[in-house]
């Protein structure tokens, strides 16, 4: 069917629009791209420290305690008749603390003397008599049975005479008075108690970690409560854990011949250890990580100009006016001594330039 002219037209005039439009958006070239730019890296400044190997102190808190320390015990009963020393008193092996009330017991013990020296006499002639002929055997062996009596009576009386006086076991200082004058002692009755401060210990209980550095004979230095500080050794160091505590037990042992360290001061020790590579390091480049634990961060190095920040938890070994000693890292080190606060373990950062102090 052949279309009116007008209507034709119309027509010719849509499709050449259309195609004119289609045929643009086909062969229109796609706006660039715009590339995206990275982020700059965080810089950092670092210092360079190398190790320096020797034997390590390692720093342990405790308490200095008596070599030994006994309640001295009464032996037999009787009531108090005199103390012989005051707390603080230094004695000697063999002096007397406390001493009781005889009694009747000088009576007895000169009873038994005088029981004995007859049994004696009376052993003696059986025995003259016996070897003459004149004793019969039956009659000998009463005379030396009666002997061994009196003799084991005669001993438990001086025994017990001499148990009136209570004496110090060993050379000691006395820590406490138990008894006053007039009090009743029985057997088992505490007098006082003696310590032996000469050598005196430094206890300690230590972690797995510590212990692990630490061997029988090691040299240590103690420090007191008051600065002063004394050379001891170490005597003891636990191959159990204890199981309430999960620590392990340190001795050291010093000399104390004055006796003016106390017993139950609180000391710090200083034990030598194997060698080991240690740090002396600024205190500002010191942390605290999200988890508590203390320690540094360095970079290692990947290119010229960068490199990944490590997180390596330390042990301080001392402080002193050049640093803080410490142990942990290996080798050589890049500490970051700038900028560590504002970059994480893992993290990609560009290291200034030797000299630069700006980050």
């Amino acid at each position: 069917m052949k279309l009116p002219g007008p209507i034709a037209s119309a027509a010719i005039i849509i499709l050449l629009v259309g195609g004119y439009f289609a045929l643009g958006t086909i062969t229109k070239a796609p706006p660039p791209v715009q590339e995206k730019t990275q982020d700059p890296l965080f810089r950092v400044v670092v210092t360079q420290y190398a190790p320096t190997t020797e034997a390590a102190l390692i720093p342990v808190n405790g308490r200095m305690s008596a070599e030994r320390a006994v309640s001295v015990l009464a032996k037999t009963g009787a009531s108090v008749a005199t103390i012989k020393v005051r707390e603080g008193d230094r004695v000697k092996a063999g002096e007397a603390l406390c001493i009781l009330e005889k009694d009747a017991r000088g009576a007895i013990l000169a009873e038994a003397r005088a029981a004995f020296a007859k049994a004696k006499l009376d052993r003696d002639a059986a025995r003259d008599l016996a070897a003459k002929g004149f004793q019969s055997q039956a009659g000998l062996a009463g005379a030396e049975a009666l002997y061994d009596q009196a003799r084991a009576a005669l001993e438990r009386a001086e025994l017990d005479y001499n148990n009136t006086i209570i004496r110090a076991p060993f050379d000691g200082v006395v820590t406490t008075v138990l008894l006053d004058k007039g009090d009743l002692a029985q057997p088992g009755t505490p007098c006082a108690v003696i310590a032996d401060l000469d050598p005196i210990i430094f206890e300690a209980d230590l972690s797995e970690h510590e212990i692990s550095a630490i061997r029988k004979d090691a040299m240590a230095q103690i420090i007191l409560s008051d600065g002063s500080k004394i050379e001891g050794k170490v005597r003891y160091a636990a191959a159990a854990v204890n199981p309430g505590t999960r620590s392990y037990r340190v001795e050291i042992t010093a000399p104390n011949p004055q006796g003016k360290i106390r017993d139950g001061l609180t000391a710090k020790a200083l034990i030598q250890s194997s060698n080991q590579q240690t740090y002396t390091i600024p205190r500002s480049s010191i942390l605290i990580n999200d988890h508590g634990i203390e320690g540094i961060r360095i970079v290692e190095r990947q290119q010229d100009k960068t490199g990944t920040v490590k997180f390596i938890p330390i042990e301080i070994i001392s402080d002193n006016t050049d640093g803080i000693k410490i142990i942990g890292p290996s080798g050589d080190i890049e500490l970051i001594t700038r900028g560590k606060d504002y970059v994480i373990a893992g993290q990609t950062v560009e290291i200034a330039a030797p000299g630069e102090t700006r980050f």
